[in-house]
């Protein structure tokens, strides 16, 4: 967007959904830089990174030098989301965040139980925020499913 765009938008909060393995373009970095920097723009990357589960290689979904890249840029206020169904994956997740911590990354945590319709999500959704509890990260309801089931374009 045009700076003029974002300030008569008066825009304050970018969120980027990612799995947190593409670098920012140098461009880019300046421009959301320069925006949160003169225009007061909260950044956030909401880093989904993959987990075993997924079918991806914890060496191929992992990328501690890329999520390091999107947290220095300023009024960041990013944070990991791992989508779990079972104690595995709950494992899995806390692998991945050693990985993330032992690269200096230290951001907040959620899990978020799987599934698009309430047959599936009402199986794992409380297990889910045990872990949650359990391990010391926090919980993220699929607030959604409840509410619209898996209706189109919710």
């Amino acid at each position: 967007f045009p700076v003029t765009i974002i300030d008569s938008m008066k825009l304050r909060y970018l969120t980027f959904e990612t799995n947190g393995t593409q670098p920012l373009d140098e461009k880019l970095k300046n421009y959301l830089r320069s925006l949160a920097e003169g225009f007061n723009l909260e950044i956030t990357f909401s880093i989904s990174a993959k987990l075993p589960c997924s079918g991806e290689r914890m060496e191929d979904a992992i990328k501690p030098e890329i999520v390091k890249e999107y947290l220095t840029l300023p009024r960041n206020r990013s944070y990991f989301k791992f989508v779990i169904s079972n104690e595995q994956d709950a494992l899995d997740a806390q692998i991945a965040m050693k990985m993330y911590n032992d690269a200096g990354i230290n951001i907040p945590v959620y899990l978020m139980p799987v599934g698009g319709v309430n047959s599936v999500y009402e199986m794992n959704e409380r297990q889910v925020a045990d872990y949650a509890r359990d391990i010391g990260y926090r919980f993220s309801p699929r607030i959604q499913v409840p509410l619209y089931k898996n209706e189109w374009g919710t």
